[in-house]
């Protein structure tokens, strides 16, 4: 599998444990970041500013990763060294009071006994131990509006690697309160990156797979009851592809399509108990829902987006920031048109 950076987009929401409804970040920071009380009426920038610190601390204030030891997984905050003892974080600075913050963690694996080895020798070999982590710089931005109840999480990862599900952890077990919020986050995909993967999508296939109860049975089983799982996979493999937009007048066409054995119960293909298919975006396949348009999430390759990769692999961070800001704002004006930010 290829090491192409994508992108991950997720909805951060905040609920009142109580009540059950949206509640804004405000009653999370007043509650769990014990700094804020100590401040005589405190404005906007005070909040962030204390937010900053402790959602730092939450990462890095210990020594060492920030461990998950089910998935074993870890990940801290990545840092620069800028020689002669200095070392510099890979965060924005603690002066964007949009209540955004954002930079690069460094993370990966651990747990996995294995060795290190070098292509051009064989005989060169070190070992990797269960307590190292092999890891990779990933970008990530959170925006948490003090005045409102869904904020966004943007993070990077690969298509051979990831971090974004430890660190949503993180982040859903950092706005929780105990007894009093609770915090959710669902992926989610910007329209006008939906649809500019849907334009350009394609079929691959279709799986359809269904039960049937034989109470007749066939030749030399007759009057034996059996329990059939049959299973139809239709692939295109023309030269001119079914195009996304033409997708449901093909299912309607194959649909029709009857099966049914002798003397038995006939079933059409529409009717089958389980569906699923693919197409193609880009190069990438994903998943479509049969009967829910906006449950289709796309892959988006960085590649694909403008941003430069270099023959390590390694994505153009500033580009990657410069292209979630901007990203950020589309998504607001999307889902939260009266609540805009400025200067992101």
């Amino acid at each position: 599998m290829s090491h192409d950076p994508k992108l991950e987009i997720y909805k951060v929401r905040l609920l009142s444990k109580d009540e059950g409804r949206p509640t804004q970040f405000r009653n999370s920071f007043r509650t769990k970041i014990s700094s804020i009380s100590s401040i005589t009426s405190p404005n906007d920038s005070d909040f962030y500013r204390e937010f900053y610190k402790d959602f730092v601390n939450s990462i890095d204030g210990a020594k060492g990763y920030r461990r998950n030891t089910k998935k074993e997984k870890a990940f801290k905050v990545a840092k620069e060294d800028l020689g002669n003892g200095n070392i510099k974080s890979k965060l924005n600075s603690p002066t964007d009071d949009n209540f955004i913050i954002s930079g690069i963690l460094e993370g990966g694996k651990y747990g996995i006994r294995r060795n290190l080895g070098n292509v051009e020798d064989g005989n060169v070999v070190s070992p990797i131990n269960r307590n190292n982590v092999v890891g990779d710089w990933y970008y990530f931005l959170l925006y948490a509006p003090i005045n409102h109840d869904t904020g966004i999480l943007l993070i990077q990862g690969y298509t051979e690697g990831k971090i974004s599900d430890i660190f949503r952890e993180h982040i859903v077990d950092y706005f929780t309160v105990e007894k009093k919020v609770i915090c959710q986050t669902e992926i989610f995909i910007p329209e006008q990156l939906k649809q500019k993967y849907l334009s350009n999508a394609i079929f691959s296939s279709a799986k359809f797979s269904s039960g049937f109860i034989i109470k007749n049975g066939f030749g030399d089983l007759e009057n034996k009851e059996l329990d059939l799982e049959v299973k139809i996979e239709i692939i295109d493999k023309s030269n001119k592809k079914v195009k996304y937009t033409l997708f449901n007048k093909m299912l309607e066409a194959f649909g029709d399509t009857i099966i049914h054995f002798p003397n038995e119960v006939r079933k059409k293909l529409s009717s089958f108990e389980k569906k699923s298919a693919k197409m193609k975006g880009t190069g990438k396949e994903f998943p479509i829902d049969f009967n829910n348009e906006d449950n289709i999430k796309p892959v988006i390759l960085l590649k694909d987006q403008g941003i430069k990769i270099s023959e390590d692999k390694i994505p153009d961070f500033d580009q990657i920031n410069t292209y979630c800001r901007n990203l950020l704002q589309d998504i607001l004006d999307e889902i939260m048109p009266h609540y805009a930010i400025k200067d992101i």
